[in-house]
């Protein structure tokens, strides 16, 4: 569940602003052209739909290179609000 939303989340947000049509989990969003900015609009958007603030140790830009790896960080966080 959670690895689709982001994967949603992530699309919306990077697909227009980068030409793409498609986001694989496991590609490198930073190679597909991703920005720290994009990274922080993503997180926003992130933070905005699981109502939660990313921490501050979750803050490292390989936290935020794949769908697949923001869904291991979110979930973990989740984990940790229960």
């Amino acid at each position: 569940m959670t690895i689709a939303l982001i994967g949603k989340i992530v699309t919306e947000n990077l697909c227009p602003v980068l030409g793409l049509t498609h986001i694989d989990d496991s590609e490198d969003l930073f190679s597909l052209g991703m920005t720290s900015l994009h990274s922080v609009s993503l997180m926003m958007a992130i933070e905005e739909e699981f109502k939660f603030h990313f921490p501050h140790t979750a803050l490292q830009s390989d936290n935020f290179e794949s769908i697949s790896k923001i869904s291991q960080v979110v979930e973990d966080i989740l984990k940790n609000k229960e």
